[in-house]
């Protein structure tokens, strides 16, 4: 699973690093086009963790606990087994 996650990452890199490549027109042969390039991908992956903590946030204030009707909760029992 673990090798499965760093190919999908690193997938996701390399697509989004041409992608900045195409957008900015950078010739990374160029001084002027490396100091670009830097500077579009490090932009480009703040966003990214910007993104991640947006999206973290929000899945951790969602409700995951299954609603019990009202009837239901008197009922309930615990055992415990050791």
């Amino acid at each position: 699973m673990s090798r499965l996650l760093w190919i999908v990452v690193i997938i996701f890199v390399i697509i989004g690093t041409m992608m900045i490549i195409n957008a900015y027109q950078v010739n990374l042969r160029e001084r002027q086009g490396q100091k670009t390039f830097a500077v579009a991908v490090g932009k480009w992956t703040l966003q990214v963790g910007k993104n991640m903590k947006n999206i973290l946030g929000l899945a951790v204030k969602q409700d995951w606990l299954p609603e019990v009707p009202e009837n239901e909760t008197k009922n309930l029992s615990v055992y415990v087994t050791e």
